[in-house]
């Protein structure tokens, strides 16, 4: 299901908003903001979609650039190409984005690149 509102198997509570990504813990948030001089994070401050695959992975659909996958053992993100995102939706292996009719897909690695 898409959401802007999804909780994982760590308890983590993740909020997607106009201004970025946060992620409470039942005691404080953390901020998840795109920097334009990092690419390892989060692609766009504007987030449409948020899904918790059944691997427990976090995928960020934004408006801008696309989507993003969460990397929790480096606490950054992996970015897919460039897209408008509309909706998507995930699997334990690939995330599916509809780019206005149009799909792209990208599959996800179960290792992360150094």
């Amino acid at each position: 299901m898409r959401s802007r509102v999804v909780r994982d198997d760590n308890g983590f509570v993740w909020l997607g908003t106009v201004n970025g990504l946060e992620r409470y813990d039942g005691n404080s948030f953390k901020d998840y903001r795109n920097n334009p001089d990092d690419p390892s994070s989060l692609s766009s401050n504007t987030i449409m979609s948020l899904l918790v695959d059944r691997k427990q992975r976090l995928w960020v659909g934004t408006f801008e650039t696309g989507l993003s996958l969460f990397d929790a053992g480096r606490d950054r993100f992996l970015s897919a190409p460039a897209i408008v995102m509309l909706d998507f939706v995930a699997d334990s292996k690939r995330g599916l984005c509809a780019d206005r009719g149009q799909q792209e897909e990208y599959e996800a690695s179960d290792e992360s690149e150094s």
